[in-house]
């Protein structure tokens, strides 16, 4: 695209749609980046009708990866700030999937930044700035976990199938942890003694 190309115009879809009016349609910047992905965009939307599913999905990734550059271009000044509300994003994504996650006894930093999106690297150094680790926190969740569930009046599960729905495996290696993390035996805690 040279110079003198304009650059393409995007439709306005908000809530003033009178006829004529200036809110109607307005110019993107004129910033090269900007300019490719709008150009990117025009033609996904051409090629989206005649994509099926897998076609659609292979298109859209390099489209999502050109739009968060151009950002990071065009928002170099608030940079900072978007990265805070991302990273406070992926904790919360993070720790969801996580609580989500606990009875697969195979969870671990992997399979987390996999269904994040993210390398395990950028995972380790986003629990490290909330002072943990991705495998300490999976611990802690499945410990809260296996606290809260005999002590729910409406769970009258088996300690053994507990220990599995928190993650672990072996029913007396549970319960041993359980006493040596909370003091008591999750059927003292089921029972509500002291």
């Amino acid at each position: 695209m040279d110079r003198a190309t304009p650059a393409p115009t995007i439709l306005h879809s908000g809530p003033d749609r009178r006829a004529g009016s200036a809110a109607r349609e307005r110019r993107i910047a004129r910033s090269t980046p900007v300019r490719l992905l709008a150009l990117q965009l025009h033609s996904l939307a051409d090629a989206l009708p005649v994509l099926d599913d897998y076609g659609r999905e292979a298109a859209l990734a390099p489209v999502v990866d050109r739009a968060l550059a151009t950002l990071r271009i065009e928002c170099r000044p608030k940079l900072a700030e978007m990265d805070s509300l991302h990273g406070a994003g992926m904790w919360s994504a993070a720790n969801r999937f996580i609580e989500m996650h606990l009875v697969d006894h195979d969870l671990n930093p992997a399979m987390v930044a996999l269904a994040l999106r993210c390398s395990r690297a950028w995972l380790y150094r986003l629990f490290q700035r909330h002072d943990q680790t991705v495998m300490g926190s999976i611990q802690e969740a499945r410990w809260q976990r296996s606290h809260r569930l005999p002590s729910d009046p409406n769970c009258r599960l088996p300690i053994a199938d507990l220990a599995w729905l928190c993650g672990f495996g072996d029913p007396s290696s549970f319960t041993r942890g359980f006493k040596r993390r909370f003091g008591r035996l999750p059927r003292d805690v089921r029972l509500g003694q002291a």
